[in-house]
């Protein structure tokens, strides 16, 4: 009896849905509503700062002032995004802060579950799945007010829109991620796989050009190149500045590795691009699919700046993979393993020591993300007859056929 009634929820995701806009909502009011804080030297903040830092980007912008450095009258830490962002983020910073909040992290979620729903078009369950996996971390991304879940869904709006041969729109949603964070350029690595690469390197510059000069309508020219030459310097600084909730930050932690950043990156890179060595596999949509949750992962585990509320973008990528996995024991195990202790090594489940004297200083919540990392790049380099899979695995099929 119970069974059967959760298969009938799991074949309705709707519901799902409408939980993601309720957490995005509850989330806001909750910190809209709490006490400002108070800092040792700077004054009192409010608990939803990462909304003031984007709110007030929009009015640095339009006054002319570096939006690249401190600003603590207003809020605490830096601005770290385009200046395209800030621009567009005028239209929630004009709105009463309640209201903004609430339309922020509504976006997000909305732009998450959009794009979650559309990588398994033809099957609920898998859908229902899918978003019930990444609704954990969702939520702390809400909590946080930060672009997370815009970012991962962006990045697989794009996947979706190269597998449905729109080249504009995947070229748009993906570099509307790199004038949001700037990891998000690895994603562009995916046009290699889909024909018209030329195209979409026209429809890529294009974006770029539009997002690079829109800034204009809100300030002059010479403003605005200065305010890229500061982000580049900002940028520069913020590499060295920490390791993250990250394959650096775990190397640090367990094993006191405090050099060598480059060369962890360049390796993690390395083993990023190793499978794009196999072009006989580049038609089979499982193994591109496959390729989105390894890049979905790598973006978080080997950012240096990466913490908890990121890992949105990685648990998206991991759920991706064990629902294209054969879901043996081991698999299974994986991703229980990822929901425990990536997604609720944050929360109360566990006792506030264990959290701040064992989970946070042993970066424990990226260790899955890691071993689920490594078990995807195995099978992109090592499985065969991946073209098969595609036309047996029911919930990847799709109307469009790229390749002939």
């Amino acid at each position: 009896m119970l069974r059967s009634k959760i298969e009938l929820l799991l074949k309705n995701p709707q519901w799902i849905l409408v939980v993601y806009v309720l957490f995005a909502i509850a989330a806001s009011l909750q910190d809209y509503f709490l006490t400002k804080t108070a800092t040792e030297s700077m004054g009192f903040y409010t608990h939803y700062n990462n909304y003031m830092i984007f709110k007030h980007s929009f009015f640095n912008l339009l006054s002319g002032e570096n939006l690249y450095i401190h600003h603590y009258d207003r809020y605490i830490d830096l601005f770290k995004y385009s200046p395209a962002f800030a621009l567009f983020f005028g239209g929630l910073a004009v709105l009463p802060d309640w209201l903004g909040l609430i339309l922020w992290n509504v976006l997000n979620a909305v732009v998450l579950m959009w794009a979650l729903y559309l990588v398994f078009p033809k099957d609920k369950k898998s859908t229902s799945i899918l978003l019930l996996l990444v609704l954990i971390e969702a939520l702390t991304s809400f909590q946080t007010h930060q672009s997370n879940g815009l970012m991962a869904g962006l990045i697989i709006l794009g996947w979706r829109a190269m597998e449905r041969q729109n080249l504009l729109a995947a070229a748009g949603f993906l570099m509307a991620t790199v004038f949001i964070k700037i990891f998000g350029i690895v994603a562009f690595v995916m046009f290699l796989f889909y024909p018209n690469k030329l195209k979409s390197l026209a429809f890529s510059l294009v974006w770029f050009l539009i997002l690079f000069f829109i800034p204009l309508v809100a300030t002059n020219p010479e403003t605005l190149w200065t305010q890229y030459e500061n982000w580049g310097i900002m940028l520069a600084n913020d590499h060295s500045a920490s390791y993250g909730i990250s394959v650096m930050g775990w190397l640090n932690s367990w094993f006191g590795l405090s050099q060598g950043k480059n060369v962890v990156l360049a390796l993690g890179t390395a083993a990023l691009i190793a499978p794009l060595i196999r072009f006989s596999e580049w038609k089979s949509q499982h193994f591109r699919l496959l390729y989105l949750s390894s890049l979905l992962i790598w973006v978080i585990i080997f950012n240096h700046k990466a913490e908890s509320p990121t890992f949105v973008i990685a648990i998206a990528g991991a759920a991706i993979w064990f629902l294209l996995s054969r879901k043996n024991t081991f698999d299974i195990l994986l991703i229980v393993v990822a929901v425990v202790f990536t997604s609720l090594s944050p929360s109360d489940i566990f006792p506030k020591m264990i959290r701040t004297d064992f989970f946070q200083p042993f970066v424990i919540k990226v260790i899955p993300m890691i071993l689920i990392w490594i078990k995807i790049n195995y099978e992109l380099l090592t499985s065969t007859n991946l073209q098969q899979l595609t036309v047996e695995h029911s919930i990847i099929q799709d109307d469009t056929n790229i390749f002939p």
